[in-house]
């Protein structure tokens, strides 16, 4: 029985976990640039910069 549960609510953790990661990104990107911080968000803009 706890492997239908687990299997039911890790769908919606992961559907969860996949809709935040934008905003995560977003947010690196605007505290790195402020704080002027090495990190994955300045290198995420760079490549889309460099892309377009």
């Amino acid at each position: 029985m706890l492997l239908h549960v687990l299997r039911n609510a890790l769908q919606v953790a992961v559907s969860l976990f996949c809709m935040s990661v934008p905003m995560i990104m977003g947010g690196l990107v605007v505290i790195e640039n402020v704080f002027a911080w090495p990190g994955l968000g300045q290198l995420s803009l760079k490549a889309i910069v460099k892309h377009f």
